[in-house]
């Protein structure tokens, strides 16, 4: 019999509240976000009967419910009653029948020893002491479908299924390179997203023109975390400052095409599956991309990848490159979108600042001096090079020592 009380708080929230942390998705299927503590109880040798409390309200005495939990989150286990041990199995276990009302379809102990996780102790709330409780952090890798059921052979409708699910809310694509510093030899990931993202088994695969599919190494980034609206920084020339926000290449390990220059190169930022697997033939897996040359020309193995993103909504076309020069100093994406197709034209490129061409004309002549000059006598701010709000025979000066430095 199923008997079940929910609380008025828990009846104003479930289903609709969108921070509501107990979710009722559909009959006997519930969405329990955060870590909780279930006690069961049971009826007779029939059903287990389930009781929690949560930020939604509390579930009592709900029988054999389908638990959908999230990965990262701890739950809790525990029996009220002194019989009918409870425990947790992979889906190996034969059951059959439907969400509230599954059927262990095996009388035998063997069967049900063989399917339970391992270590079985873990996994068995045994009734008697009561404070004999399990205790489960479900990872990533965990991700996947799980049954529980009584431990007695014969109690075979004291079945239920859980399911673990990545946490809601968290869009891998939400990590974006953000900038490349090639004076500095640094690329920045940024997390555009709400939630704090996870970097472990996320990996890089790069491309230049004497080089193609170079990849970091698979346990790199483990333990690497960007918070939401946050960056990290990695470190192509090995001088990352200490933080943990920075990282040298030399200890994300693995291969980058190098050098970092201006000149052809392209860049993917892949991610696990939903069971922590990642195959870099899956363009699914792809959070971001992006691709630069100079003027266009030459490309080598730079688009060794760019039709996979391409065919992924990431990237325009594959010949769409981001045009830098031999000087360029950074580039920069400057129009997030919806945070998937992206284009040239999403990107500014910084060049450096030539200080005496005042005409603007990328190069230097006699009328950036007769331009400067006339800014000069005009007390324009631009003239005032040193900085010192006053204009005189230093600003004159050091606009003389520039022009004669050239500009790049």
């Amino acid at each position: 019999m199923n008997r079940k009380l929910i609380t008025a708080g828990l009846l104003l929230t479930i289903g609709t509240a969108a921070d509501a942390q107990t979710t009722q998705t559909g009959p006997s299927v519930f969405r329990v976000e955060s870590g909780v503590m279930f006690e069961l109880d049971n009826a007779g040798a029939s059903d287990f009967l389930f009781n929690w409390t949560d930020s939604s309200g509390s579930v009592v005495n709900e029988a054999d419910p389908t638990l959908v939990l999230t990965a990262g989150e701890t739950y809790f286990f525990r029996r009220l009653t002194g019989s009918h041990p409870f425990v947790i199995t992979d889906d190996t276990l034969p059951v059959s029948g439907t969400d509230g009302s599954y059927l262990r379809d095996t009388f035998d102990g063997a069967v049900i020893d063989a399917a339970t996780l391992d270590p079985i102790a873990d996994f068995t709330a045994d009734p008697g002491p009561t404070t004999d409780l399990i205790m489960w952090t479900p990872m990533p890798g965990d991700i996947g479908e799980y049954y529980y059921t009584c431990r007695v052979t014969s109690h075979l409708g004291m079945t239920g299924r859980i399911e673990v699910v990545a946490p809601a809310g968290i869009d891998e694509k939400d990590i974006q390179i953000r900038s490349v510093d090639f004076d500095a030899g640094v690329v920045e990931f940024h997390n555009y997203g709400d939630d704090d993202q996870d970097l472990s088994g996320w990996r890089t695969c790069t491309h230049d023109f004497d080089e193609a599919r170079r990849y970091s190494s698979a346990t790199g980034f483990n333990g690497v975390m960007i918070e939401a609206g946050t960056s990290i920084f990695l470190h192509y020339n090995n001088d990352a400052p200490a933080g943990p926000d920075n990282h040298n290449i030399s200890a994300i390990g693995g291969a980058f095409a190098q050098p970092l220059d201006q000149d052809a190169y392209g860049f993917q930022l892949y991610h696990p599956d939903e069971n922590g697997s990642l195959s870099f033939g899956n363009s699914q897996l792809i959070a971001d991309h992006l691709q630069w040359n100079i003027d266009g020309e030459g490309v080598g193995g730079a688009e060794t990848r760019t039709s996979q993103v391409v065919s992924v909504g990431l990237w325009t076309a594959i010949g769409d490159f981001i045009a830098t020069t031999s000087e360029s100093s950074s580039l920069e994406l400057t129009d997030f979108g919806d945070g998937r197709l992206h284009s040239p034209s999403n990107y500014s490129v910084e060049e450096p600042v030539c200080i005496p061409d005042f005409t603007g004309e990328g190069q230097l002549n006699f009328l950036d001096v007769s331009a400067f000059l006339s800014a000069f006598g005009n007390m324009d701010p631009a003239a005032d090079l040193t900085g010192e709000g006053s204009f005189n025979f230093l600003d004159v000066s050091l606009f003389l020592q520039l022009f004669g430095q050239g500009c790049p």
